[in-house]
This record gives structure tokens, C-alpha cells and sequence, in this order.
């Protein structure tokens, strides 16, 4: 039995051109790849409630991959859970402005506006809830209509809510008081 012949240097050199052949298509997903596994590590990291690293790493996952909205809208949940509400909403908007059917997004700008913007936050939660219904975002919304003063249309969103959600005894409490006659609009308020 005789031993294969030893590669020579031409054979090395063909191995390692196959070699480098190969891994260069899959160099372009390396950013991906990096990005996917820095927002996995930071979920830890939030649960952990150190929001500023959580957002400095999607800020770098970002980065690394700016086509994708997950990692700006992260970003700005670390922000607003760190207090950088004004950030916050920097980042939810660029979020939205690369993926428009985002929800999450829009309640969370309708939650951000509640205190300083009740319309800005009722269309923002109107958005939201044209893409998912939840009981905290029509709840939210009641109460943004409630600071618009439009209490009639806040229970009608309240019994709405019990309607969806028979579980849930505060809806139908706050939809009877709105409809109580002693909350009723007064002519002279027109």
C-alpha cells in the first residue's frame, strides 16, 4: 500500500482559496449576526434594570445593523426606562420611520405623550390599536380623552373595554361614572 503524495504548495494554495471562497459571502452577515447576539446579551441586562448599558448596547446593535427598527426601538425602551424620555422618543420615531407597522412603537409614544400631550398621545394610541388591541392601550387612550376633556368618549372606550375584557372590573366602574347623570355635559359648558 503506498501513501498519498504530500500537497504541495499549489494544493495548499487552492485549499485556502476554496477556503477564503467560501466565507466571503458570509461576511456581510457578520454585522447582522453580531447585532442579533448584542440585543440577545442586553435582555439580561434590562431584566437586571441597568437601562443606560441597555441602550448603549442597541445603540451598537444599531449600528451594526441600521436597517433593523428592533434594535432602535430597544434602544429607546432602555432610554425611557433610564428617564431620557426626550431620547426616547427620538428613538421611537426613528424606529418608526424604518418600520411603520411597528405598534409597540406608537403606544409607547402615545404612553410617552400622555403627561404633556393628550391629543399627540391619543393619536398615537389610536395607532397603536389599529394594530393591536390591548386592554392597557385603550385604557391609556380613555385617559387621554379624558385630559382632552371628551369624558363621553372615554366611556364609551371604558365600556368598550369591558366589553373585551369582561375580567376587567375597572373598566365597567369607570365607563358607569362617566355615564352617571352627575358627569353629564352642562348646556352652559357650550
Amino acid at each position: 500500500s503506498s501513501m498519498p503524495p504530500e500537497p504541495d504548495a499549489r494544493s495548499w494554495a487552492v485549499c485556502a482559496l476554496i477556503l477564503v471562497l467560501a466565507v466571503l459571502p458570509g461576511l456581510p452577515m457578520l454585522s447582522v449576526y453580531a447585532s442579533s447576539a448584542i440585543s440577545h446579551a442586553a435582555e439580561p441586562t434590562f431584566k437586571a434594570g441597568r437601562y443606560d448599558a441597555v441602550r448603549h448596547m442597541h445603540a451598537w446593535a444599531a449600528e451594526l445593523d441600521p436597517t433593523r427598527s428592533l434594535y432602535i426601538f430597544r434602544k429607546g425602551l432602555g432610554e425611557e426606562q433610564a428617564g431620557d424620555v426626550e431620547a426616547a422618543r427620538l428613538s421611537y420615531r426613528q424606529a418608526l420611520s424604518l418600520q411603520p407597522y411597528f405598534p409597540n412603537i406608537y403606544f409607547h409614544l402615545g404612553t410617552l405623550a400622555m403627561k404633556d400631550d393628550p391629543p399627540r398621545a391619543a393619536s398615537a394610541l389610536s395607532a397603536s390599536l389599529a394594530f393591536m388591541t390591548t386592554s392597557v392601550a385603550l385604557h391609556n387612550l380613555a385617559a387621554a380623552s379624558l385630559a382632552m376633556g371628551d369624558s363621553h368618549f372615554a366611556a364609551g372606550i371604558y365600556q368598550e373595554i369591558a366589553r373585551r375584557y369582561p375580567d376587567d372590573p375597572q373598566a365597567q366602574h369607570n365607563a358607569e361614572v362617566l355615564r352617571s347623570p352627575a358627569n353629564a355635559p352642562k348646556p352652559e359648558a357650550y
